[in-house]
């Protein structure tokens, strides 16, 4: 699981990444619009957590909660997912989950590095 939140790991990300150029783009494009709409304060703001989940990060939904999917960091119940379909035929997922009023986490994942599994339950949930 890749970390948004810190810099440092976007600057290495951005170096030493397999992801494709328009997926970064994309969320580094999500990640400015969120930095522009605090405006002075910090960002991200307390309580909120943006991660890239990699293949090692075992996405799986739940088989008893078809609204629910665990990973490494937990099981969550999404608020939504997005799919995104750039020129080059990648996907990427935006999967947003609210822990509480203030509290959120948003998970970027791309198409086609899950199990045909998630894949289907990525593409089924999306909006």
């Amino acid at each position: 699981m890749i970390d948004l939140t810190s810099d440092t790991h976007w600057a290495n990300l951005l170096k030493n990444s397999d992801i494709p150029n328009d997926c970064l783009t994309f969320i580094h494009n999500y990640m400015q619009q969120r930095r522009s709409a605090l405006e002075d304060e910090v960002f991200p703001p307390p309580g909120q957590w943006l991660f890239i989940l990699e293949t090692t990060d075992q996405l799986t939904p739940i088989q008893h909660d078809q609204a629910a999917f665990s990973c490494s960091a937990g099981k969550y119940y999404p608020e939504y997912i997005e799919r995104y379909t750039f020129n080059d035929d990648q996907t990427l997922y935006k999967i947003f989950v609210m822990l509480d009023n203030e509290c959120s986490m948003t998970f970027f994942t791309l198409h086609g590095i899950h199990p045909l599994e998630i894949e289907q339950w990525l593409l089924a949930n999306s909006g």
